[in-house]
């Protein structure tokens, strides 16, 4: 015999329906957005980010304990709540059933928060610097948006013929345009 009251067995059945509602309305949302946004672009260029990495658990191990575990676990929960990997692979489709192209530039080689989107320089900066300033060039713009000139530029090819050497990033080829540089011609 289940010791488990009625009462308690409804409310479990109540949060699992809430629950599924939540999760229908999300996937709505994220079906809306991805297709608004793949039927106005032709190129797509974002950086490969692996989720698993970034909600990574902070505890550490029992000779280095983690710092700040319970704020590290709030924000994972936080960012799993918003279901980056649901939109980014809808996303990824929408673009593909388009005709659009969808292009991921290698973060771990490329760095595009270390690099200058102006003379492709790397620089060392913290989380904190949100502002990128080059030392090489004097380039100067917010860190995110210099980051996604580098990916765009690294997508596009235009990159090509400035120094890369000791990157290991490889050139994309140019020898025929892409879809996005034959739709701007």
């Amino acid at each position: 015999m289940d010791k488990r009251s009625s009462r308690r067995r409804k409310a479990v059945q109540r949060l699992s329906r809430a629950r599924a509602k939540t999760a229908r309305r999300r996937l709505d949302w994220v079906h809306q957005q991805t297709a608004k946004l793949a039927s106005g672009f032709a190129l797509v260029a974002t950086e490969q980010l692996r989720i698993a990495n970034i909600t990574r658990s902070a505890a550490g191990t029992l000779e280095v304990p983690g710092q700040r575990v319970a704020q590290k676990a709030g924000l994972n929960r936080e960012v799993l709540d918003t279901a980056p990997a649901l939109f980014t692979s809808l996303f990824r489709l929408k673009v593909m059933e388009t005709g659009g192209e969808w292009v991921e530039a290698p973060t771990r080689k490329l760095k595009p928060s270390q690099r200058c989107p102006a003379c492709w320089a790397l620089a060392k900066k913290s989380l904190s610097d949100r502002i990128h300033v080059c030392a090489d060039c004097g380039h100067n713009e917010p860190r995110d948006l210099a980051s996604a000139r580098v990916v765009l530029k690294w997508a596009l090819g235009t990159h090509l013929g400035q120094e890369l050497a000791g990157t290991g990033v490889r050139e994309r080829p140019c020898e025929t345009p892409s879809l996005a540089q034959q739709r701007l011609e």
